[in-house]
């Protein structure tokens, strides 16, 4: 809305250009005259229905599983055995569908029971069990750390938390570069054989 310098009469222009497509987003315009904008032009105001719309819900994707643990002879002979129990007790005359339901069933209970599920997100999937542990104890000291009223004792738990912060960094550090050099001897060693998967992944 305008005002013609030395006429007393008002031009008033309170609309709002919108696409045809959103004009039913847009509910009500008027003009804000106690607004001062320092300006020959009055504010205008709209009224707008907001659309949001509805994101499709996605199935949560369950954690891979440890399967660095398999790397111990110990762990792979305890999984390969149960996992044998297991089959054993299952056998029996069945469809094809009912043994491929049976087998991945009882491959995925033993997996859970023997090796487990791998901690943190897949950016994290070079964090070993160890540095897990450190970083419990560090969730640990800081809880300590809060708890504590007393400056004496707070100093000392503020102490205790940051030596097990330097652990958890001194040991991510030292981890991540060891997995970063382990993931290019696998790169080369996949290139050097022409074996295009394995490199892509790594890559």
């Amino acid at each position: 809305m305008a005002v013609t310098k030395g006429i007393k009469t008002f031009n008033e222009i309170d609309y709002i250009c919108i696409s045809k497509r959103w004009r039913s987003f847009l509910l009500d315009v008027r003009t804000r005259r106690e607004a001062d904008i320092s300006s020959d032009h009055y504010l205008v105001s709209g009224k707008c229905k907001l659309r949001l719309k509805l994101q499709p819900k996605r199935a949560t994707r369950p954690r891979p599983f440890n399967v660095e643990k398999l790397k111990d002879g110990n762990t792979a002979a305890k999984f390969q055995l149960k996992l044998t129990n297991r089959f054993e007790a299952l056998a029996g005359i069945l469809t094809l569908e009912e043994e491929w339901a049976n087998f991945k069933d009882t491959t995925i209970e033993c997996a859970d029971e023997v090796i487990g599920r791998r901690r943190g997100s897949y950016k994290e999937q070079w964090i070993q069990d160890r540095i897990w542990k450190l970083i419990d104890e560090r969730k640990e000291a800081k809880r300590r750390r809060d708890q504590k009223n007393e400056t004496q004792d707070r100093s000392l738990a503020e102490e205790a938390y940051n030596e097990a912060d330097l652990r958890v960094k001194r040991s991510c550090r030292r981890d991540k570069r060891d997995w970063i050099e382990l993931k290019e001897q696998e790169a080369q060693a996949a290139a050097s054989r022409n074996d295009t998967k394995p490199l892509h992944l790594i890559v």
